[in-house]
């Protein structure tokens, strides 16, 4: 029943479908006769649609189009009458002008010109006329004013002449004489308040001069008479000649009563240490019955013969229980029954021979038994030599391995200092280089630079070295004055650095030699000099030789001297 149901179905469906195929044929002639009038093949309504509007908008651009040419064909006619309008007005100003050759914009800008041309024209026209009202004005009060300043000037000439006249100059004398008196009136009162400046600097100067002498020969009188009456500059010279010795040797001397006294603990120890070793020798002596330690080996040579003989003797005991055959007396008795009579005399013969030899033997082993028991006795019959000999030898044994490892270490540790210094000295820094040249420069030779060193706690610290040797001199050891050098050196070094990297900066400093000997500042004073060269240098001092020592080692266009207060 299903199955005749969908056939039903099914044919119902496809009537329905041949029904709208042939609608659709129908519609689609009748949309091909309604485009027949146009004369085009229609497509689909949706496109079709899309043509008509594009029609339509086609068609109203069309409209447009020719309201817009009717239009322009009315501009140009409005356009012309302009021309011509426009032309006629400029022939009227005297301008020739043709409307058929000239367009309207070269017209228009004809008329533009003439139009701006009248504009400034009307304006000068209009500015001329102020100015000369107000030029009118202008000599009205020149003439008011000229007739014043006549009246004035002859005020003035009375009062002139009256003023000048101290002055000793005439009534026909110019401003400018005046002003050239009284100049030179004023430089001369200025000179006069420098003279009394400099009058009491000089004062100030000599009552300072003469503090200082009386102070130098009081110290002098103190602490070298040898100095007494000699210049003050002279003698202060020499008095810092020989502060400055006295301190290095006070600095050596404390590095040497260090010296002294680290080798007098390494003494102590190695006297306790020799002490222990003379008790030990004394109690193995003791041991041993040596009067002396040098006797110890003889001991020795003694306890091991003493074990050889022990040795031999046991030998000699187990031979004898070996002729013996070991026997009891009663298993002899036993063997002697069983031996032929016939044959005794000549076996006790034979053992006679033997006895006879055995006795002999026997003397001879109880002699030397003797002669070893004695032996033994006067050695005292202990093995304590023996084992102080073995403890030694074991001693020595466990000392071996550490001597060697000791050796390997030393060794080692002396190579990895070698290659420190020499990795430090190949790589070492650009500040400490410049600081090297720096110190080396400034103690004169005397030392060859500065490097990087650790103290005995394994700190950085910083090291100079000596220039005849290359000994390290570390800053405990030094003097006040090459310590100062030292830190000077560092601190230039670190300032040409950051003027490198940053720019220049201005470099202070105040009463930075006091410590120096005159060589030795002489040789910052030149390098400051070069340092001037890329930033400013500022030196403080009441010390007149530096200023003296400035102005014999460095060009006079490079330094400059300020003087300040009365001692200056």
């Amino acid at each position: 029943a299903d199955r005749e149901a969908a056939r039903q179905r099914q044919a119902e469906l496809d009537r329905e479908y041949e029904q709208a195929e042939s609608a659709r044929a129908d519609l689609a002639a009748e949309w091909s006769r309604l485009w027949e009038p146009v004369g085009i093949r229609p497509e689909t309504p949706r496109e079709m649609e899309r043509w008509v509007r594009d029609a339509e908008a086609l068609k109203a651009d069309f409209s447009a189009f020719g309201r817009g040419l009717r239009e322009m064909d009315d501009m140009r006619r409005a356009v012309g009458a302009c021309r011509n309008d426009l032309a006629e007005r400029i022939r009227v100003l005297g301008k020739p002008a043709d409307p058929e050759a000239e367009s309207l914009g070269a017209l228009l800008a004809r008329a533009k010109k003439i139009v701006d041309d009248e504009k400034v024209l009307a304006g000068r026209h209009e500015k001329i006329g102020e100015e000369l009202a107000a030029r009118k004005k202008e000599m009205a009060a020149a003439r008011g004013r000229l007739e014043a300043g006549e009246a004035a000037l002859e005020r003035w000439r009375a009062r002139w002449k009256a003023a000048v006249a101290p002055l000793g100059l005439s009534a026909d004398a110019l401003p400018a004489d005046a002003d050239a008196v009284m100049e030179e009136i004023r430089s001369l009162l200025e000179k006069v308040r420098d003279v009394e400046t400099f009058e009491k600097r000089i004062r100030g100067i000599d009552r300072d001069a003469s503090d200082f002498a009386g102070g130098v020969a009081r110290l002098a009188d103190a602490a070298a008479p040898d100095l007494a009456g000699r210049p003050p500059d002279d003698t202060a010279l020499q008095l810092h000649a020989r502060l400055t010795r006295s301190r290095e040797a006070k600095s050596r001397y404390n590095a040497l009563e260090k010296q002294l006294t680290a080798q007098k603990k390494q003494f102590e120890a190695a006297r306790k240490t020799a002490s222990d070793r003379e008790a030990r020798l004394a109690r193995m002596c003791e041991e041993a019955g040596c009067a002396d330690y040098t006797l110890l080996p003889d001991a020795e040579r003694q306890s091991e013969k003493r074990r050889a003989l022990e040795a031999e003797k046991q030998r000699i005991e187990e031979r004898l229980l070996g002729l013996s055959a070991g026997a009891t007396v009663d298993e002899f008795v036993e063997a002697a029954a069983l031996v032929d009579p016939d044959a005794i005399d000549p076996e006790i013969g034979r053992c006679d021979e033997a006895i006879a030899a055995l006795s002999a033997e026997k003397d001879q082993l109880a002699e030397t038994i003797g002669s070893l028991r004695n032996e033994l006795s006067r050695m005292d019959g202990g093995g304590e030599a023996a084992e102080l000999a073995q403890k030694r030898q074991e001693i020595l044994g466990r000392l071996d391995p550490d001597a060697r490892r000791y050796a390997r270490v030393r060794i080692a540790t002396r190579i990895l200092d070698r290659a420190i210094e020499r990795f430090r000295e190949k790589n070492q820094g650009p500040l400490l280089r410049r600081a090297s040249e720096l110190f080396s420069e400034i103690t004169c030779g005397s030392f060859q630079g500065v490097r990087a060193e650790f103290d005995g706690a394994g700190n950085p610290v910083i090291a100079g070295v000596r220039g005849n040797g290359g000994d390290l001199v570390y800053v405990p050891g030094m003097s006040d004055g090459t310590a100062d050098q030292l830190y000077l050196a560092l601190r230039l070094a670190g300032l040409e650095m950051t003027i490198e990297k940053s720019g220049p900066m201005p470099f202070i400093v105040d009463d930075i030699l006091i410590k120096f000997d005159d060589q030795r500042a002489a040789a910052v004073l030149k390098i400051l000099a070069d340092l001037s060269l890329y930033t400013q240098v500022v030196f403080f001092t009441h010390h007149r030789h530096l200023v003296d020592l400035a102005t014999n080692h460095i060009p006079q266009q490079t330094i400059f001297h300020h003087l300040s207060g009365p001692a200056s």
